[in-house]
This record gives C-alpha cells, structure tokens and sequence, in this order.
C-alpha cells in the first residue's frame, strides 16, 4: 500500500520520522513565484523554535522533512505561522496559522513512561496512598512537594482533579485514535401523555 501525502497541516507529528505533507494555497501558487515557509515556536517560557521551507512540486507547497532533521526537534506543543513570501513583488503574507504536537519517537526505547505529568501524578498518589508506591513514585514532585513528603489531606486535594484530568486526555486519545469515548449515558424516560 502505497503513502498518500497528507494535503494539510498535520495535528501530531513524531521526532527522528520523516515529515510530509502539502499545501495547495490557490492564492499564493509556488509557480507564481510564492515561497511558503512555517514557522515553528515552542509553547514554552523558554521556547525552541525551527522553520520549514516548502518545495514547489506541481505547483503545489510540499513539507519534505527527513528523520535525521526532525529527530533534533523537541517534543511539545508548538504553535505555527505559515508564511507567504513573493520576492519579486516584495510581497508577504499571513497565509496559514495553527499548533502542533512534537511526540517522541517511543521505537527508540528512549521513552520510558510515555504518560502526561497528570496521569503520572495521579498513579504517584494513588499508589503512595495504597502504600504501594515504590521509590521513583515517592520521590514525584507536585506542587513542589514531594509525595512521600504530602500529608493525607493534601494528597486527597490532588487526587480527584488529576483523575478528571487523565479521564478527559484519555476521552480525547480516544476520539483521536477513531474509538468511541468509555462515557456511560444514562437518560430518563418519561411517557407522552
């Protein structure tokens, strides 16, 4: 089965794999002379940042980015411009905007709890609470304090927003992977009358 490149702006992508997609802008056409570039920043307060030039293949702005580029690119989200550039009419625009998610590559045996801090949290507290936690568990940092550290009371306090929190990513992996979401509806009848 052959790769369809994608014709948008992908939502996710993974450091260290190669990058693909392309751009049809109707107004701003690559043999019109537009040069289409994405800029890439870090939502962060000490944000990293790249850029992505696009090549023109038949009259189209393509991305063509290969792993060992992507793979210096630092896992987070990041939010994008995409600029149109016509040096020939000294013109620029604001063509396209939007964010993106940088993942890790987990076939690299790199990752070790691919988790959120959320849910990381969360089976931190859970299992120190159940007098199970082991030492990396004890030692996870909330609010500055570490677990081992929290009183009973302060643990509870985190305890019920973490789990909605895990709940709704994981609502959303859900969604995001094409599988229905594990809400449970429960609705009240009433006869007409």
């Amino acid at each position: 089965m052959a790769f369809t490149i994608p014709t948008t702006e992908p939502e996710s992508l993974i450091a260290g794999i190669s990058w693909q997609w392309e751009k049809d802008l109707s107004d701003f056409k690559p043999d019109d002379g537009w040069v289409l570039t994405y800029y890439f920043v870090q939502a962060a307060a000490t944000p990293v940042d790249f850029s992505i030039v696009t090549t023109n293949v038949s009259n189209v702005h393509t991305v063509d980015v290969e792993e060992a580029v992507t793979v210096l690119y630092t896992p987070a989200l990041y939010h994008y411009q995409g600029i149109v550039v016509n040096a020939a009419l000294a013109d620029t625009h604001l063509a396209i905007t939007g964010q993106l998610t940088v993942v890790q590559d987990f076939s690299d045996g790199s990752v070790t709890d691919p988790r959120s801090w959320s849910c990381q949290a969360l089976d931190a507290l859970e299992s120190s609470m159940a007098g199970t936690a082991d030492a990396t568990q004890l030692a996870y940092t909330i609010d500055g304090i570490q677990v081992s550290e929290m009183s009973p009371s302060q643990k509870l306090a985190w305890l019920e927003g973490l789990r909605r929190i895990c709940e709704a990513e994981q609502q959303e992996n859900n969604i995001d992977n094409g599988r229905g979401n594990n809400r449970v509806g429960r609705y009240k009848f009433t006869p007409l009358s």
